[in-house]
């Protein structure tokens, strides 16, 4: 229940625990915390904890319990708008001070060690690697880069619309590509063109020019 309360001995009724869902077994944080009660400070040389069985266990769920580890501990801390507001009041208080004496920042700060170790093995291991006909395997990825880019470059000329509405008449079979989605090839039933006036020229032109783009692939 949480109760900051010692005792001289504890008692577990019961092996098992309702955890809001189902029934469990105690954890082994929860019987180093439950069972930690147990012992008065100044008054008790020793605590007394009593587990009472009361049902059969089998050996890997009591060391699970008796011999298990506490749960580790994870800071919350969060900064948010409603605490730097009320950190403005306060003269002489920055979120900086109080960010790097956190526990949150604790807990990061000591990774640091673990996180340098990793960070020069797998610099190591990359130092290592050796990949046979490294250069080729670069001109070959060069080509390929030049080679979707001038694929690109004339895909813009072909969809141009001087260059493509000659070519839409019905019957003519087109390649319907989107950005994501390519839908296949079909046939072309009608078309026809749209007067604009010089006041909606150049917004219908950019809107063609996209519209073009995004979905006519070839012709």
């Amino acid at each position: 229940m949480g109760i900051n309360m010692p005792a001289k001995t504890v008692v577990f009724t019961s092996m098992e625990k309702f955890d809001g869902d189902e029934f469990r077994y105690v954890s082994g944080g929860e019987y180093i915390q439950m069972s930690g009660r147990a012992g008065r400070r100044g008054l008790d040389d020793r605590g007394i904890t009593i587990l009472m069985a009361t049902k059969k266990l089998e050996p890997e769920n009591a060391k699970a319990i008796l011999k298990g580890q506490s749960d580790p501990l994870y800071s919350s801390f969060h900064l948010g708008y409603n605490m730097l507001l009320n950190m403005m009041r306060i003269e002489d208080l920055h979120p900086e001070d109080i960010m790097m004496h956190s526990f949150h920042q604790f807990q990061q700060e000591r990774l640091c060690p673990e996180l340098k170790k990793v960070l020069l093995q797998k610099l190591t291991e990359y130092k290592s690697i050796n990949i046979q006909d490294e250069n080729l395997i670069k001109r070959k990825e060069k080509l390929k880069n030049q080679k979707k880019q001038i694929e690109n470059e004339i895909q813009k000329i072909v969809t141009k619309p001087e260059n493509i509405v000659p070519f839409l008449v019905p019957g003519r079979l087109i390649h319907i590509k989107t950005n994501k989605d390519d839908w296949g090839w079909g046939v072309l039933v009608s078309f026809s063109k749209q007067r604009i006036t010089a006041k909606n020229k150049d917004i219908f032109k950019n809107k063609q020019q996209n519209n073009l783009d995004d979905i006519i692939d070839q012709t």
